[in-house]
């Protein structure tokens, strides 16, 4: 679950018990956000801060060990644009794309 511009995973904490007997909940926050590590940057493209976004959490799945089989993913506002930006570009990783308010679709 990718939370949106600003929050951090704490947004998801009504939902996640909710759906815990259904799914193994994965929940992280971007980098920059919520209780992460705040990056160094001059200034991005939109483009750079896409990809840095989606970068990032392919590097967050392949160190949990999640890739052994497709995996649903929702993201809410900003988390909604990266996760379809991360499906985009590794659909085989993707089982179902769950998107709630995502900002910057068309």
């Amino acid at each position: 679950m990718i939370h949106g511009y600003g929050g951090g995973t704490a947004v998801f904490m009504r939902l996640a018990p909710l759906l815990q007997n259904y799914f193994e909940i994965i929940l992280f926050d971007l980098l920059g956000m919520g209780a992460s590590g705040r990056p160094t940057y001059d200034s991005w493209t939109a483009d750079e801060a896409t990809a840095y976004f989606v970068d990032s959490m392919l590097a967050f799945v392949e160190k949990i060990k999640v890739l052994q089989e497709p995996f649903y993913l929702l993201g809410h506002s900003l988390g909604g644009y990266i996760a379809a930006e991360y499906a985009i570009k590794y659909p085989e990783q993707i089982k179902h794309l769950i998107l709630m308010s995502p900002v910057g679709m068309p």
